[in-house]
């Protein structure tokens, strides 16, 4: 092979160097920027589902003084089942519906007192010094506990 030949190779061997780098780095940057757009897109979904308890818990804790206990938090959790998960982590969506079944589990407790009226913290404290005292307090701990995993996935 002669010199003049093996410059052409040389050459073509470069230029398709060049090409394959420059289409890797564009195949980078765009892969760069569709996670970006998928991290945007999963914290504006937690920050709705956030926005959204907000609301819920505020109805939820005056909704008590008209309501039973168990209906409120029936309302409730039924308000954050319809809530739109899809775009959010799956890690934050287990935690979400954890939280749930936390408040669903304190309805063997409130279902025992349907009569009581006002709002939610107060008859909260109420149960809290009845014969139920105890497993209220465990299930309205295994509450908070679930709430701080979400809000711990948040930030």
């Amino acid at each position: 092979m002669n010199i003049e030949c093996k410059n052409e190779y040389r050459l073509l061997f470069r230029i398709y160097t060049i090409v394959f780098l420059i289409a890797f780095s564009f195949a980078c940057n765009n892969s760069s920027s569709e996670t970006e757009k998928n991290d945007q897109t999963e914290k504006i979904c937690m920050d709705n589902v956030i926005k959204q308890d907000s609301i819920l818990a505020i109805v939820r804790n005056e909704a008590t003084r008209s309501k039973s206990l168990s209906q409120t938090i029936n309302e409730y959790t039924s308000g954050l089942d319809t809530v739109n998960l899809s775009s959010c982590p799956l890690e934050f969506t287990k935690a979400i519906k954890k939280h749930i079944k936390a408040w669903r589990a304190l309805l063997t407790v409130t279902n025992k007192y349907a009569d009581l009226r006002g709002e939610m913290h107060v008859l909260f404290e109420q149960i809290k010094r009845s014969a139920d005292s105890s497993i209220f307090n465990e299930k309205e701990k295994l509450i908070w506990s679930t709430w701080e995993e979400v809000e711990k996935l948040t930030s």
